[in-house]
């Protein structure tokens, strides 16, 4: 955890944050679950990588875990299922991802 850093895909303060080569900062679990981004090695020191590529209608949906609409939440995979979720909130509220 370093503090004062927060990631830029969901609200949750702590974790296991990786630095994107733009300067900001996600989860490594975050990272890893957003199609678009890439981590070449996550044990390795190098950038998260294609958070450009985000789609801005992605940002600020509301997560149904937290209830926040904030980073970029997921949106489920099962058929055609429409709730979005931040991977870590989900986690932490005992959902199945």
């Amino acid at each position: 955890m370093y503090r004062g850093v927060s990631c830029l895909l969901c609200p949750v303060q702590l974790g296991a944050f990786k630095q994107c080569v733009d300067g900001r900062w996600c989860h490594v679990v975050c990272a890893q679950w957003t199609p678009e981004i890439v981590i070449k090695d996550a044990n390795d020191l190098q950038c998260v990588e294609g958070v450009q590529s985000i789609p801005k209608e992605r940002a600020n949906q509301r997560c149904l875990a937290c209830g926040k609409a904030a980073g970029v939440p997921m949106r489920c995979s099962y058929g055609h299922c429409q709730t979005t979720f931040h991977p870590l909130c989900a986690r932490q509220a005992g959902m199945h991802v």
